[in-house]
């Protein structure tokens, strides 16, 4: 709600007030992080340069960067090189170690993802966007098993990641169907017989 009002009153006045002018800076960061939960990420991603441009050491902007490029699927390698920048200075925060942690999952360093999800998740819990991410880290690190227990306790709180939640254990199970037919038919065939 504070983001539609935020985003009508600057859409209302395109010559910003002086109070806003004075803090420019505060309203792109504000702004930018609007557009990402609208799901506005090119915005999003442009407002966040702008800022980082002007300031390359804030990791806020770095970890919301990357988090933006993680949520639009593009240029994995360089939320990873945010993500690691911002933990450097803030890797006490759930939010930052999560974003890392994410990155390193897009980038399929599973193990690199695992540890640092699992310190997020530790931290936050009930935070259902980490606890998928760690779930998903786990299984391809090949962990399905506290994974799927993982992503089973996401569905039955019913937010808003049941559905991604779901489809998780769908893959898993069906990997987990995969190899035991393929240990099946490998039990079935018959040893080579010398001569």
């Amino acid at each position: 709600e504070r983001c539609d009002r935020l985003l009508e009153v600057l859409a209302a006045k395109p010559e910003q007030p002086p109070w806003l002018k004075s803090a420019r800076y505060d309203t792109t960061f504000a702004l930018a992080t609007c557009r990402v939960q609208r799901g506005d990420y090119s915005a999003a991603n442009k407002g966040f340069e702008s800022l980082l441009a002007a300031n390359p050491q804030d990791a806020r902007v770095q970890n919301n960067l990357a988090d933006s490029l993680l949520r639009e699927g593009k240029d994995a390698k360089r939320a990873l090189e945010l993500a690691t920048k911002a933990a450097a200075g803030k890797s006490a925060v759930p939010q930052v170690t999560h974003t890392l942690g994410w990155a390193h999952l897009a980038n399929k360093q599973f193990d690199r993802a695992v540890a640092h999800l699992e310190s997020a998740h530790r931290s936050v819990p009930a935070d259902a966007e980490i606890a998928c991410h760690y779930a998903e880290a786990l299984f391809r690190d090949g962990k399905p098993v506290p994974a799927r227990a993982l992503l089973v306790k996401v569905q039955e709180a019913k937010g808003s990641w049941a559905g991604r939640a779901k489809d998780l254990v769908e893959e898993i199970d069906a990997s987990e169907k995969k190899l035991f037919d393929e240990k099946r038919r490998m039990e079935k065939k018959e040893p080579e017989k010398k001569p």
